[in-house]
């Protein structure tokens, strides 16, 4: 972890954007925050000893603090809880097609910090599009943001407190993590792979 933090730090000498080239995204110290790491057997746990397609690439995310007095916090924290109320907030339906393209993902914790996503959220909509009889015809079903039903009550917001070195294994499909907020002193790290099975 040392390594992947060291790394993104220089990196930030750049600005954070430098983040999301391949220099970084596929650089061996954040690469091995998988391969070096429990995340390679856990996977391995999940999907079969011979069924894990190694990454070869990472999403390296970080989030800066915000600015807020307790009065904005407070309200802002009402409309995340209420966001479930309007899916486009969790995931357009072009971003489906990047959620379908992995069986699971994992998050490598490097700081403190708060895991905040909408259980359920994203197999309600898989549903919904089987219900229109594939992706193609649920896209353009819900373009416009009127026509999209709201979700039920089961996709609530929810957060748990992680901390540095812990792994969060999720289907992208039952948790949509929501990482724009950061209401803390402090820099939000994390690295999140996309794994794939083989079968």
């Amino acid at each position: 972890r040392r390594n992947a933090l060291c790394t993104i730090n220089h990196a930030l000498r750049n600005g954070p954007k430098c983040l999301s080239t391949d220099e970084y995204q596929r650089n061996n110290d954040i690469l091995d925050l998988f391969n070096e790491s429990a995340a390679f057997s856990l996977a391995q746990n999940v999907l079969g000893l011979t069924n894990v397609v190694i990454p070869k690439m990472a999403d390296i995310m970080l989030v800066f603090p915000e600015q807020q007095n307790t009065e904005q916090k407070e309200e802002q924290q009402d409309k995340d809880m209420k966001a479930n109320a309007t899916w486009s907030l969790i995931m357009s339906p072009s971003d489906m097609r990047v959620a379908l393209d992995c069986s699971l993902v994992m998050r490598m914790v490097l700081s403190d910090q708060q895991f905040v996503f909408y259980r359920g959220s994203h197999m309600t909509i898989v549903e919904r599009m089987n219900d229109s009889f594939g992706m193609d015809a649920f896209i353009e079903q819900n373009k416009s943001v009127t026509d999209r039903k709201p979700l039920d009550d089961k996709n609530i917001l929810r957060q748990h407190q992680v901390y540095k070195g812990d792994i969060v294994l999720f289907n992208p499909l039952l948790c949509a993590p929501t990482d724009d907020k950061n209401d803390t002193e402090n820099i939000n790290y994390s690295v999140q792979f996309k794994v794939n099975c083989k079968k």
